[in-house]
């Protein structure tokens, strides 16, 4: 539980200091459109910790990653396209890699 608020909180200080990088708009620069896109960030963090914190949590029980591991993979997929960030992105891919990681425990 407490690398799943880690890698949450590294991912909302992260998105607190992103400054819109990567894939703006014309025009989209200003600090509210950069607020909004961090806001949504957020919310879609919130959602994919907790897809990813069922495989996290049973690390120990292999057959509970094993159960977990799919549905887990298939949000944070869907999630994906939801990031509007570059630290969004970084921090998504660093709760990918922790579920790999659990995965691995579970040949």
């Amino acid at each position: 539980m407490q690398k799943i608020l880690a890698v949450s909180l590294l991912g909302f200080a992260l998105a607190a200091c992103d400054a819109g990088g990567g894939s703006q708009e014309a025009g989209d620069d200003d600090i509210g459109a950069q607020t909004g896109r961090i806001g949504n960030d957020n919310d879609v963090m919130r959602e994919a910790n907790a897809a990813a914190g069922d495989v996290i949590r049973a690390a120990g029980d292999c057959e509970a990653v094993k159960a977990a591991l799919p549905e887990a993979r298939r949000k944070l997929d869907e999630l994906a396209a939801k990031i509007q960030t570059e630290t969004g992105k970084a921090s998504l891919g660093a709760l990918r890699t922790r579920v790999d990681q659990v995965a691995e425990l579970c040949p």
